[in-house]
């Protein structure tokens, strides 16, 4: 009789950026020697193996070109019985996204964009169509924002556009019309140059030569909330 003598299992991954599978089998017969295996991974490419003295054990990849849900089967059996039987075992390989593999609820996954952060001609990619890796992105975006909310416009000699005119505000009256003209500030220089991340909230203070910013921020790439560490842009 052939028979699955260990579970079918696969595993998912990203290689070079590309949604891969790992699937490990192994087929046997119970009296024949020979068995023959048929793997399709679910894009429309087949492999085959013939004939192969058991156990067949099988430890295949195979990359997918773009995203979605793959429906893997194995088709094993023994074709020179004279009475010839198969089985066969189905499983699914699924990414939501090139770059992301589907995890289950209790994980708790981090992506980095890996790429320079520049608008092409119309404007920035959907995020969709970054390239996408495992990594510690809320760490870099804090990073990054740090640096942009610190920096005045103007400093900046190959980007003068880069950075934010808080400093220009640490001398203005505290009041509703400041917070705005701060909150909108930033909000114009975070979706201008740094679009992984989007503001959430801005609390700002000014005392003295001192504006304090706190500010919260959701991640675009993995949806998590985060802080910054308080800012004191002095003057």
């Amino acid at each position: 009789m052939i028979a699955f003598s260990t579970t079918p299992m696969i595993t998912t991954s990203v290689v070079n950026n590309q949604p891969t599978v790992t699937l490990s089998a192994s087929v046997t017969d119970t009296a024949l020697t020979y068995v023959s295996a048929t793997i399709n991974w679910g894009d429309g490419t087949q492999q085959t193996f013939s004939q192969v003295p058991k156990p067949l054990n099988i430890s295949q990849t195979h990359t997918y070109n773009s995203p979605g849900n793959f429906v893997i089967t194995v088709l094993a059996g023994n074709f020179s019985s004279p009475t010839p039987q198969t089985t066969t075992w189905s499983g699914v390989a699924s990414y939501a996204n090139a770059g992301y593999p589907v995890v289950s609820a209790s994980a708790t996954p981090s992506y980095a964009y890996i790429g320079p952060i520049m608008a092409n001609a119309v404007g920035y990619p959907n995020p969709n169509q970054w390239a996408w890796q495992f990594g510690t992105d809320n760490a870099t975006l804090v990073s990054s924002l740090t640096l942009l909310l610190s920096t005045a416009r103007g400093e900046r000699l190959m980007d003068p556009n880069y950075g934010t005119n808080l400093r220009q505000l640490i001398f203005s009256l505290s009041g509703p019309i400041v917070n705005d003209a701060i909150y909108s500030d930033v909000q114009q220089a975070v979706a201008t140059y740094e679009p992984r991340a989007q503001l959430a909230d801005l609390a700002s203070t000014i005392s003295g030569r001192i504006i304090t910013v706190n500010a919260d921020f959701q991640s675009l790439i993995n949806g998590q909330a985060f802080s910054l560490p308080s800012l004191n842009i002095t003057a």
